[in-house]
């Protein structure tokens, strides 16, 4: 469990600019997420549609085999390339990285007697796909979930052994959420850099 995968795709059409690049702390979105995920993993991948953005990126960083399919085509490309059995999975619009979740789900994987598909979290019926664990494995039901034209990774998650946990439980690590906070826009944006509670939950 010493890889974190990040994904660094997409087009950030409801931002208006590349949000990969929002500056926090004086550094880029991608750079202050990979300095905090190497706290925790000592291998951190990127995943990304476009290398020559990341030159001087202090990762591995591994274009997208897939292009044009988003999330299924990054975190298949990502596990790929792991040699872990399990690889923490964050979403580069994903700012708020909680440790003690991290090292909370590290412990269910461990004291499991049975190795699953992934490691995810309830929100509600709905399903949080970043912030979690996937299994190596898990590549064989996304390759074929690609190969039949899938794009929901929620639905592949259904046909896969996956180990939930529930809304109530991450809220005990979590109580507003924060750490699945997703940038998608402006207002996202905003609200997050005036949100004090946030920037201490990622310090």
């Amino acid at each position: 469990m010493n890889t974190a995968i990040l994904l660094a795709g997409g087009k950030s059409r409801r931002m208006g600019f590349d949000k990969r690049f929002i500056e926090i702390e004086k550094k880029t979105m991608v750079d202050y997420q990979v300095e905090k995920l190497y706290k925790t993993f000592s291998r951190v991948i990127l995943v990304t549609d476009d290398k020559t953005l990341f030159l001087n990126c202090s990762c591995e960083v591994i274009q997208d085999e897939f292009e044009g399919i988003g999330v299924l085509g990054g975190l298949y490309t990502g596990l790929k390339h792991s040699t872990s059995i399990y690889n923490y999975v964050l979403a580069c619009d994903m700012p708020v990285i909680n440790y003690n979740y991290i090292d909370y789900m590290r412990n269910l994987l461990q004291k499991s007697l049975k190795e699953y598909d992934g490691l995810v979290t309830k929100y509600g019926q709905w399903i949080e796909p970043f912030n979690a664990f996937y299994h190596k494995n898990f590549v064989y039901p996304l390759k074929h979930g690609i190969e039949n034209g899938q794009k929901r990774l929620s639905l592949i998650l259904k046909s896969c052994d996956v180990l939930y946990v529930e809304e109530e439980i991450a809220r005990g690590f979590t109580s507003d959420w924060e750490m699945f906070t997703n940038l998608n826009s402006a207002d996202d944006l905003k609200k997050y850099l005036q949100n004090e509670e946030y920037v201490m939950n990622i310090s």
